[in-house]
């Protein structure tokens, strides 16, 4: 399995190298559907809106976006440079009808459900060496998981970015790890 999303108390499962969506109650967890969506080949990755019903489905070249109220209703919403390895296999969040696409090593794009627009982008600072995941707030900011700080190159982080100006700032919160049966923070 390569990813899961839940709309509307159904389920929806990708599956490595599969064309076709599982679809399962979300409180009996019995199989209802599968969608087939010709020309998806291997997702990494699923999202959902809730607010459109749409679901979009990440893989090496392309998202797809796929309706889940009309049958047999997708289409590809971006195609990406497959050859690039940034978007090998890209990871996704969704908010506030913005989809954040992850790319590697260190970007976060930013586009509109509505219209596919790009919106921004964010590059992370040099010391992220790869991007986890990534989420938008309510305020508009993201919030990032990472490896990588500024102190420490193989350590996990997650960091908090905001906008004042077009400019972005970056506080880093090192995640709880056990270090020889202890429990360590540093910030």
């Amino acid at each position: 399995m390569r990813g899961l999303t839940e709309i509307d108390n159904k389920v929806y499962v990708a599956k490595e190298n599969s064309s076709k969506l599982e679809v399962y109650n979300g409180l009996t967890f019995h199989q209802l559907n599968v969608i087939a969506v010709k020309g998806l080949e291997d997702p990494c990755d699923i999202v959902a809106c809730r607010d459109d019903h749409q679901l979009f489905v990440a893989e090496s070249g392309a998202i797809w976006q796929v309706s889940t109220s009309v049958r047999g209703q997708y289409a590809k919403f971006l195609t990406l440079d497959s050859t690039a390895d940034k978007y090998r296999a890209p990871l996704m969040s969704l908010m506030f009808r913005h989809l954040l696409v992850i790319s590697q090593p260190r970007s976060i794009h930013q586009h509109s459900t509505t219209d596919r627009r790009q919106l921004r982008v964010v590059h992370l600072p040099q010391f992220v060496k790869e991007l986890a995941h990534a989420v938008e707030t309510k305020r508009g900011t993201f919030v990032a998981a990472h490896l990588g700080t500024s102190k420490n190159g193989r350590q996990w982080a997650v960091s908090i970015n905001w906008f004042t100006a077009g400019l972005y700032s970056v506080h880093v919160h090192i995640m709880p790890h056990h270090v020889g049966g202890s429990t360590t923070r540093q910030t």
